[in-house]
């Protein structure tokens, strides 16, 4: 299965409002980024893809399947990471993710291990022991991640996931995403409004702007491989 999202056709519209218009795409395997200014429609789409929203017309496939249904398999199969996530009061971080990893049927002896690996890739462990409320905001995002990751999903769908993080953390997240590509196998979809934040990690982009999408494809289909430069030539011609 190389194609792990498909839309055609795929609208949403709240009232008068359209927040999608008419977009058809096919995502192949890989790290792709959603790039558009505030208000583009790009979480929008996002949680059309996680199913927690449905649309008003159009097709819409991910990993094969209608995620208009809730299937428990593709809910496993799909890493979710929202901006400013909500976590459960009363959990110290290591029993919230301990918790999580239960519900994919991780082993205890690999969770243990897992949240090693996690904690020390994004420097999260003089943390490990504390509660989640206490947490700066950039510490919570951290979590978001690793909640997304820690299953193994086939496909990791991330809402801003550099919200809040510092330059190295930035780094550190980048160099994740690249190595859950590389040696797993899990596929992105990452919406941001920051060029930067995405550095050179992604196999292409999908640009967006009021609903509307004005260009999906690879970074070699970039003219002068100069993304800066084409996206504001793009969304300045909507």
């Amino acid at each position: 299965m190389n194609e792990i999202i498909y839309a055609e056709k795929l609208s949403k519209q709240y009232g008068d409002i359209k927040a999608l218009a008419n977009v058809t795409f096919s995502l192949k395997k890989g790290i792709w980024g959603l790039i558009g200014p505030n208000g583009a429609g790009k979480s929008t789409l996002l949680n059309l893809i996680w199913g927690i929203i449905h649309a008003s017309s159009g097709d819409l496939s991910v990993l094969n399947r209608d995620p208009k249904k809730d299937e428990p398999q593709l809910k496993k199969d799909i890493g979710v990471c929202f901006t400013s996530q909500k976590f459960p009061y009363g959990y110290i971080c290591k029993d919230y993710l301990y918790t999580v990893s239960k519900a994919y049927g991780i082993s205890s002896v690999s969770i243990d291990q897992l949240i090693r690996f996690f904690f020390e890739k994004l420097e999260l462990e003089p943390i490990l022991d504390r509660e989640i409320y206490s947490l700066s905001s950039g510490m919570k995002q951290k979590l978001a991640i690793i909640q997304c990751l820690i299953g193994f999903p086939s496909l990791a769908v991330m809402d801003e996931p550099f919200a809040n993080l510092d330059p190295i953390a930035k780094i550190n997240v980048r160099e994740l995403i690249l190595e859950y590509h590389q040696t797993i196998g899990t596929n992105f979809l990452i919406s941001s409004h920051s060029l930067e934040d995405l550095g050179n990690i992604c196999t292409g982009y999908l640009f967006i702007n009021q609903g509307t999408l004005l260009w999906k494809g690879t970074c070699d289909e970039i003219p002068q491989n100069d993304l800066t430069e084409f996206y504001l030539t793009t969304i300045r011609k909507k």
